[in-house]
């Protein structure tokens, strides 16, 4: 693995302790990179630890909820939660 490359806002990665994490955002004048952990958790690196932290970039999750404690099908910003397939309906919820 390697993180010599220049980290990407949106970008996915995992480090060398297996973490996943999204840049969130840079910060040029403070030389700091915010990281959000799948998890939740918020950190802030500096340039120089984000070029030992050996991270390698991933795609991203498919559950991308993960970030976000107990969200519900309704938090999702979904206001139709019913599937059209060739004029069968269903809900959402009866899809296994």
């Amino acid at each position: 693995m390697s993180s010599q490359h220049f980290p990407i806002v949106s970008n996915w990665y995992r480090d060398s302790e297996d973490r996943l994490f999204e840049v969130v955002a840079l910060d040029d004048d403070d030389n700091l990179i915010e990281i959000q952990y799948f998890g939740g958790d918020i950190d802030e690196l500096e340039y120089d630890a984000w070029y030992g932290l050996q991270a390698e970039t991933v795609p991203s999750p498919e559950d991308w909820t993960g970030s976000y404690d107990d969200m519900e099908a309704d938090d999702l910003g979904y206001s139709d939660l019913t599937a059209y397939f060739n004029g069968y309906t269903m809900r959402l919820e009866e899809i296994e």
